[in-house]
Formats: structure tokens, sequence, C-alpha cells
């Protein structure tokens, strides 16, 4: 009986032990299954590890993420302004489900010096902390980021990872957290120049054309700062190592700025303002948003007016090159028929005729630069030929290009009601209106146009401020209306044409045909337009959408070529025809495995009308080549040649 007992009493205790044992590995089962729902596995390489790592909730609606990287000794990756090369992590959650926004926070980065060139990145083992706000909060959220990053080290790799991880709604880990506050702690602490006591924080720019930041501390609260960071973020600027020197109590720290010039950083201070990260001996990194004024140094006062009186001496210069502009021929012509017309007519009939249009001519260039300074006050802008890239605006030179046309080929009168006939730029009841409209149709045909000089005077107004615009808009119409009024003051030069006869109808017809040939040119860019945008499918050619695809070819080592066109521009496409498409051009870009970008600018294009002005253009063509030694890019004159290209992608 006892032997039976005890063997019934081991029988309880050994199903009590297997029980127990049961629920010990139920329970590891549960932890190990919570651990590993609180990151995504390791996106796996050999220099740069990431995965995703879940912190918890921060708020109801908000939820704190990381992005965690792991990189081998000797490699790093890179700031949200990555210097002088570099690609900075950029992500795209748009498969992730019941998540509203997510914004990258950035610890504070280190400074890298190699070969002269300033970049900021991260090594060792770093997460970025993405502020994740979620859409319901008491459902689970998914997250799936698709993120591209570059991993360098003598050699730059670029990745590219889809990193997904769900999100309970009451996830909670205790190491994932602890990753989290850790990376907290690496954000730099929000200041303002108030707290921290910095004065006189200015631009200076220099006579030699160098622009500096500089600013004041007290001595004691300057005496840890080991490094100041300025991001230009807008366009890409940065800072080089300050230079700190102290008197009587007060450091003065002078920042070398690059990736732009001093318009350049005066439109980010007057706009977003200068990021300024402070980084700190043994502490905390501060980060001050500031908006400096811009001063002038040595002498630069002078440079500036000489270079606005350059800028209006070739303002007169291109606005005299656009009437030879093909764009300008159908207004042309109108007026050669006109000219003919006054022959052996009186002086003060010429000169009233020719004074007008020239006012027709100056006063659209004073609209264009009052729209340009209007909307530039809103916070918009408005790009040299802008407004072909407007589907109405097309229509209506399209339909007063084949009533001019018609008119010049005797067809006019049959077709359309007498009042409009009056109002002909060719035979009108009212001489001084037609020919004021003259000047202003021939403007609004000039803007798609652009040559060396126009493009430089064009970036060189918008880049500027309201007066100046004006001023330099002023001076491209005069000298887009110097031919008339140059027949307004010696018309003697139109009485000694030949008087009309016979010969005016066959100049007429030909006249016409061109004003028709140029109806249908612009009809072929609004079919461009309306159409559904197409992609590049000439051989060797990408779409360029993002300023990733030129910092991945460069940190993979390829050179770059980017080409900004549109249907609407004539110089575009004669660049495309003679340079572009030559079998030389062709063969050199394989031998020197270049990434060939276009961008489109047909249709209003956001990024690359920004693109094109962080870079000091304003208008197209635009042609940009960058490499390892010019991994700022270089850009390239409006009009090509085989040769130029060629000595440049060498």
């Amino acid at each position: 009986m006892v032997l039976g007992k005890g063997y019934r009493l081991n029988g309880w205790f050994n199903l009590l032990v297997a029980s127990l044992g049961l629920l010990l590995i139920f329970a590891n089962n549960q932890a190990v299954s919570a651990a590993t729902l609180s990151h995504s596995p390791w996106y796996d390489n050999p220099y740069a590890q990431v995965r995703l790592v879940d912190g918890g909730k921060s708020s109801p609606s908000h939820r704190r993420v990381g992005l965690e990287f792991n990189l081998s000794p000797g490699w790093h990756i890179y700031w949200r302004n990555p210097g002088a090369a570099g690609l900075p992590p950029k992500i795209d959650w748009q498969g992730s489900s019941n998540i509203d926004s997510i914004d990258i926070l950035w610890p504070a980065p280190s400074r890298l010096v190699q070969s002269g060139l300033d970049s900021f990145i991260y090594q060792g083992q770093v997460t970025l902390p993405l502020a994740v706000r979620v859409g319901d909060p008491a459902r689970p959220s998914r997250l799936k980021l698709a993120l591209s990053y570059a991993a360098c080290s003598d050699i730059c790799i670029p990745y590219q990872a889809v990193l997904e991880l769900p999100l309970a709604v009451n996830s909670h880990d205790p190491s994932a957290k602890s990753t989290l506050d850790r990376a907290m702690e690496q954000l730099p602490l929000p200041r303002t120049a108030a707290t921290i006591a910095m004065t006189e924080v200015q631009i200076a720019t220099q006579s030699s054309g160098e622009n500096f930041l500089e600013l004041s501390l007290p001595q004691d609260g300057a005496r840890a700062i080991t490094d100041l960071l300025v991001d230009g973020k807008d366009f890409g600027g940065f800072g080089l190592k300050p230079s700190f020197t102290t008197k009587d109590g007060v450091t003065r720290l002078v920042v070398p700025l690059v990736g732009g010039d001093a318009a350049a950083w005066q439109r980010q201070a007057s706009g977003a303002g200068l990021q300024l990260t402070l980084l700190n001996l043994g502490g905390r990194a501060m980060e001050v948003t500031v908006s400096p004024p811009l001063v002038a140094r040595g002498g630069m006062q002078t440079v500036l007016t000489w270079q606005l009186l350059w800028m209006v001496i070739l303002g007169l210069v291109g606005g005299l090159i656009l009437n030879l502009m093909p764009c300008v021929l159908p207004v042309l012509s109108f007026k050669i028929i006109g000219a003919v017309q006054l022959a052996g007519g009186e002086k003060g009939v010429i000169r009233r005729q020719f004074l007008a249009t020239a006012a027709g001519v100056v006063s659209s260039f004073l609209l264009l630069a009052m729209a340009v300074v209007g909307l530039r006050f809103f916070g918009m802008a408005l790009g040299w030929g802008g407004q072909f890239q407007q589907p109405w605006f097309l229509g209506l030179m399209i339909a007063l290009l084949l009533i001019f046309g018609l008119n010049l080929l005797g067809l006019f009168r049959l077709m359309v009601p007498r009042w409009l006939a009056a109002w002909s730029l060719v035979e009108s009841r009212h001489p001084l209106v037609s020919a004021y409209l003259a000047g202003v149709f021939a403007t609004l045909l000039a803007t798609p146009c652009t040559a060396p000089v126009v493009g430089v005077v064009i970036s060189f107004a918008l880049a500027s401020q309201g007066g100046v615009i004006i001023v330099v808009f002023a001076a491209m119409g005069l000298g887009m209306a110097s031919p008339y009024l140059l027949a307004a003051v010696y018309p003697r030069i139109v009485a000694r044409l030949p008087r009309p006869g016979r010969w005016m109808e066959g100049l007429r017809r030909g006249l016409g045909v061109l004003v028709l040939l140029t109806a249908v040119w612009l009809l072929w860019v609004l079919v461009a337009i309306v159409r559904p945008e197409r992609a590049v499918d000439e051989s060797g050619w990408q779409r360029f959408t993002s300023e990733s695809q030129i910092t991945e070819s460069l940190a993979a080592g390829r050179p770059v070529f980017v080409h900004i066109t549109a249907d609407w521009c004539l110089t575009c496409i004669v660049n495309k025809r003679l340079v572009l498409d030559q079998q030389r051009v062709r063969e050199r870009f394989e031998q020197r495995r270049v990434t060939l970008l276009r961008g489109d600018w047909t249709r209003p294009d956001p990024f690359l009308a920004g693109f094109m002005a962080r870079h000091g253009r304003y208008a197209i063509p635009y042609d940009q080549y960058f490499d390892l030694d010019e991994p700022r890019g270089v850009l390239l004159p409006e009009i090509l040649t085989v040769e130029g290209l060629l000595a440049r992608v060498r």
C-alpha cells in the first residue's frame, strides 16, 4: 500500500512538473514573440545593417519608432545635409496602414573632412528616431518603409531596403524602449538665439564672392562648443569648420559658407531660416533657427553696384537678341508689312507707330517683372516662359496666330467679324493700338527663348529682390524695343523702304505661311501638355524626378548629366538635335558610364523649378554635369556645342 501510494504521489508530482515546464515554455515563447514584434528583421549587408525598432507610444496618437543602423568599423551614413557629397537616408512610407505621417528626427552628427571636403556623418551604432502619427489609436498599425541610403568608407555603396513592422496597440518592450530613449537623448535641444545669448548674427559677403556666417556668444557659453554646423537645407548649402576668436569676454565665430552664392543664402535666411547646430564637448548639442541679414564687406557694395550696372548692359543686349529668336518672327512679319506700308509716309506717323510698339514691349516686360515680385510676395515663383506651360495661354496664342496668318493670306475678312478685323495687327482702324499690341504680342512670344546673354540676365534678376528685378526687366524691354526706338528717332530709315506694290502680295503670303507654321508648333506644344505624361523613351535616358538619382550615381562612381527641356523651348530642341543626339557625344557618354537624366518642363513641375533655382538658373535650356571632381555640378551654356560638351565630359 505504501508503495502504491508513493507511486501515485510520484505520478502527481511528475504531472505537476510537466505542467510547470509547459507553462514556462509557453511564457518564454510569448516573450520571444513579443520581442520579435518589437523590431523587424535586419536588412543584412556587410557594412551597414538596418532594422526598425518599436519603442511604443509617446502619446495616444503618436509612436516612437527607430531606424537602427549597425555600421562596420570605418563605415558611415549621412546626416540630413550630407555636406559636399553623400546621400542621407530617405524613406517612402506609402505602403503603410493606419499611418498618417512619419518624420525623421536627426541626432547631432559629426564632421568628417576628407581630401578637403566636409561631410556630416554617423558612425558605429546609431538610431534615427521616427515620429509616427497613427490614424486610429484603437487599431493596430503596420509600418512599411522603402528606405534608401548610402554607406561609405573609401567607397560609397547605395542601398535600397524594404522594412516592415506591425505596431500593436499596446506593445511594450523594455529593450526597444531603451534604444529609443538613448536615441532621443542624442537629438539637439531646441533653443532660441536669445536663450543662449547669441548676438550679432549676420551673413557677410566679401568682394571676392566668399560668404561667411558671423555670430557672437558669451565667452563662458562658447567655451564648450567644439563645432557649429550650418544647414542651408533648401538649396544644399552648408558651413565649413568655424574659427573662434575671443576678446573682452565675447567669443566670435566665423563660418565659411559654401554651396550657394550670397543671394541663395539670403533667400534661405529670409525664408525658412538657417538651422545652426552647436556641438558641445561632453554635453548635448543645441539647435537654433536664425534669419540673419546680409551685409557687404570689403567694398562689396561697390561690387554689387557695378554688377547691377553690368547686368543692365547685358539686359539691353539680351533684349536686342530676342528680336532674332525664331519665337518672335511672326510678330516681326507684322512689323515688316507695317513698315513697308508706311514707306513714303509722314515722319510723324512713322514715329508714333514705332513708339507705340516700343511702349508695348517695355510695358509688357514691366508687367512681367511686377508679376514675379507679386508672386514672390505670396510665396510662389514664376519661371521664364512659364506661361507656355498653361493650356489656356497656348490656346489663345494659337487662335490669334491663325487669325493673323489668315489675314496675311488674304482670307481674313471672309472668315471673321468686321469688328475683329478692326483690331488686326496688320490692317486696323486703330493703328496705334495695333502697334502697341504688336509689342505686347512680341514680348509674350519671346519668353520661351533664351540665349547665352538672356539666360545670365534672367538668372540674376530672378535671384534678386524686387527693385533689381524691375530694373533688369526694364533694361531687357528697352533692348528688345531698341529697333523700334531707332526707327522712331530716325524715321527716314522707314521712309526709304520700297513703296508698296504688287511685290508685297508675295511677301504677305510668305509671312502668312510662317505665322501659320508657328501656330502649328504651338498646337503641337498644347497637345504635349494635355496628353498623359510620357516616360523618357530615348535609349539611355532616365526621367529626372529626384536629386537622389544624382547622389546615388555619384556614390556608385558614375558621372551624371542633367538635361531639362520642354516642347516649347526651341533652343532646347536645337541643342538636342545638333549636340546631344550626335554619335560622338553618345559614345562619350557610354565610355564614361554617364547617368543621363532628362527633366520635362513642358508642364509645371515644382521639383524641376526648385532644382534649377537652387543652382541659380530660372530658365531653360538647363544642362549640368556632375562627377567626383565636381560633386555640386557644373552648369553648361544655354547653347551647347559638341566640342564644348566633349571637353567637359572627359
